[in-house]
């Protein structure tokens, strides 16, 4: 019998004097402890533990009953499972890397670096390439990401061909769902219509703090600042547009977070607390962002920052979802059924890493065939964290499944290295937030 080496002791101000919660990042089993029972469990003193715990603990997998079982290759499976389930083809589409802001942390060089857009020539191609690999894979679901750029920009020219592969999943008896990632501005009436009939499920638009911080951040190529149009836009989701509300992102680093409450506290008075938000952390992890890393937080701050700013949004009425939860994948374009398609036909794995030659996975070429596969896919799909030395024994790989490739390359100018990122210390944090009514009455549960 051992100890699974998943296991987290988390101190907190907010639990009562002397005790502590421990939690298996696999199980999601978590129990509020005593002092004493920490130090056994640090000591790995099995001896000390009373028969009842150690049952508790087995079935919670704090325990492992057998010392031949290594917990990395079960994860492991479960990692490669999903990796390559099929049953999913999800696609992000840059439609455009054309856009009408030059936001000053722009990970895509806002525009200038390259504003390419599909053509008729490369979404007949594109159109093919879902055809056929739904077909092969045995797809039940195509889901796909609409992004740029901005992706409402010409946004008509792009209808037929996304109607075209709604028809297709319609008379093959599949789901069809789209998503965008938008700025906003160009939210008008006709098109929410547009995406109502083309079945997006999520409208996200970013507003990154009252209208002096965020005109300050997301601008016109003249300098003009964002705010109204942007705030016009999510106002004309939440008004007209049927199937969901706006995902409010609120991008966070060092220049804006100490007025974060201004803007909640706006949004609310604007009715518009019933929107979901997306606390996303600014990070200087591509060539075009690089020169703004100086004023991105380090990992070890997120996760007092993120914790103080759910406190916030709860108060003020906001959904905010934050419970934890186990993670086979970091992310889902670690997919083998999941890529990211350039306008000129180009795949990449990651959206972070378009237009960086390095990171092309392949190309779509005539018919939809894949062709001049590189090395960067094999040494992708390859990436497996339960083979990462630093992954393996750390207590929170169930929990963020290896970490992110962009902050792996980043830090380390490869994919095979730990990527950590919103996990240490947030997770924590998550923890303590889904158990915050329970403790005083000692439960445990499971997340």
């Amino acid at each position: 019998m051992k100890f699974s080496r998943y296991n987290l002791i988390i101190p907190d101000e907010s639990l009562p004097e002397d005790m502590f919660l421990l939690c298996n990042t696999f199980s999601g089993a978590t129990f509020l402890i005593d002092s004493s029972l920490k130090e056994h469990i640090e000591k790995r003193n099995l001896s000390a533990l009373e028969k009842n715990t150690i049952e508790q603990f087995i079935s919670a997998n704090i325990l492992i009953e057998n010392d031949d079982i290594d917990e990395a290759r079960i994860h492991s499976y479960f990692c490669n499972k999903e990796k390559f389930d099929n049953s999913v083809l999800s696609l992000t589409i840059l439609l455009t890397m054309g856009c009408n802001l030059r936001c000053i942390y722009c990970y895509e060089g806002a525009g200038e670096v390259s504003n390419e857009s599909l053509n008729d020539e490369t979404r007949s191609n594109i159109f093919d390439f879902i055809r056929t690999q739904a077909e092969y894979r045995r797809s039940r679901i195509v889901s796909i990401w609409l992004f740029g750029g901005e992706p409402l920009l010409d946004f008509k020219s792009n209808i037929p061909f996304l109607e075209k592969v709604q028809n297709f999943c319609r008379e093959t008896d599949r789901e069809f769902f789209t998503h965008i990632v938008t700025n906003g501005i160009l939210c008008n009436r006709e098109n929410l219509k547009i995406l109502e009939k083309l079945n997006c499920q999520t409208i996200q638009i970013t507003l990154d703090g009252v209208k002096e911080v965020h005109d300050k951040r997301r601008i016109y190529k003249n300098g003009k600042g964002s705010f109204d149009e942007v705030l016009a836009g999510i106002k004309n989701v939440k008004k007209h547009y049927p199937l969901c509300d706006p995902i409010i992102r609120i991008n966070i680093d060092k220049t804006n977070v100490d007025r974060t409450r201004e803007l909640l506290q706006f949004l609310h008075d604007e009715g518009l607390n019933s929107c979901s938000l997306d606390f996303g952390i600014v990070k200087g992890t591509t060539a075009a962002c690089a020169s703004y890393k100086g004023n991105c937080f380090c990992e070890h701050e997120l996760g007092d920052i993120l914790y103080k700013l759910w406190g916030m949004a709860k108060q003020l009425g906001f959904p905010i979802y934050t419970n934890p939860t186990r993670r086979n994948m970091y992310c889902g374009l670690y997919s083998d059924s999941s890529f990211t398609i350039m306008p000129n036909g180009d795949l990449y794995k990651c959206w972070d890493f378009v237009n960086e030659e390095k990171h092309r996975v392949a190309r779509i070429g005539e018919g939809g065939q894949v062709t001049d596969t590189t090395y960067a896919y094999f040494d992708w799909m390859t990436r497996n964290p339960y083979e990462i030395a630093e992954c393996r024994e750390c207590a929170y790989l169930p929990a963020c499944g290896g970490g992110c490739v962009g902050v792996s390359f980043m830090e380390k100018q490869q994919y095979h290295a730990s990527g950590c990122y919103k996990m240490k210390g947030v997770l924590e944090k998550q923890i303590i937030e889904r158990f915050k009514g329970e403790l005083d009455a000692k439960i445990s549960r499971s997340y």
